[in-house]
């Protein structure tokens, strides 16, 4: 979510239907998770199992969830996708 879209709903809001946040290419993330997991050393089969995980520990330390929370209308929850241009199309809701 760009910070046009965090002032777009901050400003206008919405006042009458509920707000779910999509958070796009969440796979994104696994490059970054990929990386400091294998900085700790883990082996391969290792960081494939644990990256989605780790993906979700950098989302959260983002902190975008709760500077959407303080908008005058927050959205109810959210949904991270991931490998939406791949056959293994993932949706998760957190």
């Amino acid at each position: 979510m760009s910070n046009r879209d965090i002032v777009y709903l901050v400003a206008d809001g919405f006042a009458s239907v509920p707000v779910i946040a999509v958070f796009t290419k969440f796979d994104a993330l696994w490059d970054d998770a990929f990386g400091q997991l294998k900085e700790s050393g883990l082996t391969r089969m290792e960081i494939r199992r644990m990256m989605p995980e780790k993906a979700k520990e950098i989302f959260t330390n983002m902190k975008i969830w709760d500077r959407l929370r303080e908008t005058q209308y927050p959205p109810k929850n959210y949904v991270y996708l991931a490998g939406v241009l791949t056959h293994g199309f993932i949706c998760n809701f957190v």
